[in-house]
């Protein structure tokens, strides 16, 4: 896909959904996204063609849910050839991961601060640190970014802030479950590899 292909395609999905063939466009396009970091949405223009949501002179939830997903892409998707958005990947899962090179009481600590977060800007400040280290690790952890954007949509209602909050605690909690399980099933494994030969 190339630049005019691709500013034509946007328009109709978001960024991640595509696949970039030619790696010198989609440097570009990360590198434009990353631009709205610590900037008010809509107002980066280097960012409109990005936007599926972008109407009126007022900026709504959708629209800034939409720019900060970008911006995170941006971040997540830099210097990687692994394509890190997957439907179905989800971010508490994806941050559980970093347990495996970071202190573990550190990895908590940051991903609780960001899940109480008291305004958008200071979650999104917490959540570009946490996806900037998702790329030291080897494979890189997907991220489903077209959930995310639903997902900071609805964290924007005080009606539904507590819900995401739980559904993201939950996400982090069950990976960590599965952690433990798949070590107690690998080790298990292990012991009666180790009966076998004995006997």
């Amino acid at each position: 896909m190339d630049e005019q292909e691709l500013e034509d395609a946007v328009a109709r999905r978001y960024l991640w959904e595509y696949k970039l063939d030619n790696p010198r466009y989609g440097r570009a396009a990360f590198a434009k996204v990353r631009r709205g970091a610590g900037r008010e949405p809509g107002t980066v223009p280097e960012m409109w063609k990005f936007h599926l949501h972008l109407e009126g002179d007022q900026t709504d939830w959708r629209t800034n849910a939409e720019h900060h997903a970008l911006v995170l892409f941006g971040f997540h998707q830099q210097s990687s050839s692994t394509k890190v958005h997957r439907k179905g990947a989800s971010l508490g899962s994806a941050i559980w991961q970093l347990r495996d090179r970071f202190s573990s009481d550190a990895v908590d600590a940051r991903f609780f601060r960001a899940v109480t977060a008291e305004d958008l800007n200071e979650l999104a400040l917490h959540l570009r640190g946490l996806v900037t280290q998702l790329r030291s690790l080897d494979p890189v952890p997907a991220i489903d970014y077209s959930a995310l954007v639903e997902d900071l949509t609805r964290w924007q209602n005080p009606a539904q802030i507590d819900r995401i909050r739980r559904k993201w605690g939950s996400q982090y909690h069950r990976a960590g479950v599965e952690s433990e399980t798949s070590r107690g099933d690998s080790s298990s494994k292990e012991g009666a590899g180790d009966s076998g030969v004995s006997a």
